[in-house]
């Protein structure tokens, strides 16, 4: 599942467990992933204390996307 439907059903999700969930499915850790990615691993930290507003607004919008998929497919 891409990230654009990671977080279409489940509001309530956190981007940063879903990430480790992600690296622990492709063997890798959260700091080998940063570290590829040129993210400080401080970052994904700071999410899981709490997910920014950027990342929720990202998530609503996501989800009425879906929402849409799900209308035009009917």
């Amino acid at each position: 599942m891409g990230f654009c439907c990671m977080f279409a059903n489940d509001m309530k999700k956190n981007t940063a467990k879903e990430l480790k969930k992600a690296c622990i499915d492709k063997g890798i850790t959260i700091t080998e992933l940063c570290r590829r990615a040129g993210v400080d691993r401080s970052t994904v930290a700071r999410w899981e204390a709490k997910e920014p507003q950027t990342l929720e607004i990202l998530h609503r919008l996501w989800a009425e996307l879906e929402k849409e998929t799900q209308t035009q497919a009917q």
